[in-house]
C-alpha cells in the first residue's frame, strides 16, 4: 500500500508538470521494474538520458543505473550505508556531477528521531 501511494504521488506530479509544460501529447511507457526497496530518489543525466536511482533496502542504499529504454545497466550496494534502511520516512538523495559520477547523502539514526547525516561519492577509483 505504501508503494502504491508513492507511485500515485509521483505519477500525479509528473502528469501535472507534463500538462503544464505542453508534454501531454507524449505516451507513457510500460512500468519498468528497477529493484525492491523504499523511499527512492532519482536524477536523469541530460547528456546520456540515463536514469540514476537509489533506493533504501534493509541492507543499505542500492544504486541503479538505467538506460533511456529502461534496461538496467548496473546496480550495486553503496558501501558504508548499511545502517540506513529508510524506514518509510526519509531516504537517501542522489546527484550526478559533470563526470557522470553519483554523489549520495544518507543518514543513520542517532537516537529517537535524530539522525547523523553522511555524504559519499563515487570516483573512477570507486566509492
Amino acid at each position: 500500500m505504501k508503494y502504491l501511494k508513492i507511485l500515485i504521488m509521483v505519477l500525479a506530479s509528473i502528469m501535472i508538470f507534463g500538462i503544464q509544460m505542453g508534454l501531454a501529447q507524449f505516451q507513457w511507457s510500460d512500468e519498468i521494474f528497477i529493484t525492491q526497496g523504499n523511499t527512492p530518489d532519482m536524477v536523469i543525466d541530460p547528456a546520456t538520458g540515463r536514469l540514476h536511482i537509489i533506493a533504501m533496502t534493509t541492507t543499505g542504499v542500492k544504486y541503479v543505473v538505467v538506460d533511456r529504454n529502461g534496461k538496467v545497466l548496473s546496480q550495486e550496494m553503496v558501501p558504508g550505508t548499511e545502517k540506513d534502511s529508510g524506514m518509510y520516512r526519509f531516504g537517501a538523495t542522489i546527484a550526478i556531477d559533470s563526470k557522470k559520477m553519483p554523489h549520495i547523502g544518507f543518514r543513520e539514526n542517532a537516537f529517537d528521531n535524530y539522525y547523523d547525516i553522511f555524504y559519499t561519492y563515487k570516483s573512477e577509483a570507486g566509492w
